[in-house]
């Protein structure tokens, strides 16, 4: 199980997404559905599509 630091923040996508998209896409959507810095120190979840 990997549990990150205290100082790094969690963001989850509760939109489905496509988990055969490559890093870059994922990357994308979370400049621009989450709103945030990819180089930031912080963690995005994903919910894969069915």
């Amino acid at each position: 199980m990997m549990r990150p630091d205290a100082h790094v923040a969690v963001f989850v996508c509760s939109t489905p997404v496509d988990m055969r998209k490559q890093a870059a896409t994922l990357a994308l959507i979370v400049e621009q559905t989450l709103k945030r810095n990819i180089f930031e120190p912080a963690r995005s979840v994903f919910r894969g599509a069915e």
